[in-house]
């Protein structure tokens, strides 16, 4: 059985440990750090956390009495910058893992970013800031039951185009199964790739 609720401040440190192993193969994120990674996701994770937390809507799944997956979403209109990353605390981040790890994740972000501006609906809409499935609970029907609960009880009901960015390409023919499709991509770095994925609205 799986449960979907409300993400809580409480839920911090569980979710935080399922981003780290969810996004371990991620390749945007082995790009980003391509050492110390669990390491340098423990610290970046719990602050994107509470930047979304403000501005959007997080969902997580249980299954089995524990939190197995989560998704964040929120508006287009919200973006955020470097200013929003340092308020967050991420000036340390130089401190701990060195300028070229910190360098190297910005102009991911930056590239990633500039795709998104490029081929993202130019209407406002909801957009998909993270979905991640604790390795343990993948192929259980968890990823299935976030993105429908996104799909049925935000955007549908609305009438809204639904954007979502992905680096792994196995998740493109998943995201198609929910009626996204491919409306860009690009290599970034010439070391990954970043599809911007679009679902119409219903």
């Amino acid at each position: 059985m799986i449960g979907i609720r409300p993400y809580t401040p409480a839920d911090r440190p569980a979710v935080t440990d399922l981003l780290v192993r969810a996004f371990d193969d991620d390749p945007g994120w082995q790009h980003a750090f391509p050492e110390r990674r669990a390491e340098a996701l423990a610290f970046v994770m719990p602050r994107l956390l509470s930047l979304r937390s403000g501005s959007g809507t997080i969902r997580l799944a249980e299954r089995e009495g524990r939190v197995a997956g989560v998704i964040a979403s929120g508006s287009s209109a919200v973006r955020f910058g470097i200013v929003d990353y340092l308020f967050q605390g991420l000036a340390r981040m130089p401190l701990q893992f060195g300028w070229e790890t910190t360098r190297r994740m910005l102009a991911a972000d930056s590239e990633v970013g500039a795709l998104r501006n490029i081929v993202q609906p130019h209407v406002h809409h909801l957009h998909v800031a993270q979905l991640a499935v604790h390795p343990d609970a993948q192929g259980t029907g968890v990823g299935t039951a976030l993105m429908r609960a996104f799909l049925d009880e935000d955007v549908d009901p609305t009438h809204q185009h639904a954007s979502l960015m992905t680096t792994k390409s196995d998740n493109v023919l998943w995201y198609e199964r929910f009626g996204f499709q491919i409306a860009g991509q690009c290599g970034i770095r010439a070391e990954f790739t970043a599809w911007c994925m679009v679902r119409e609205p219903r």
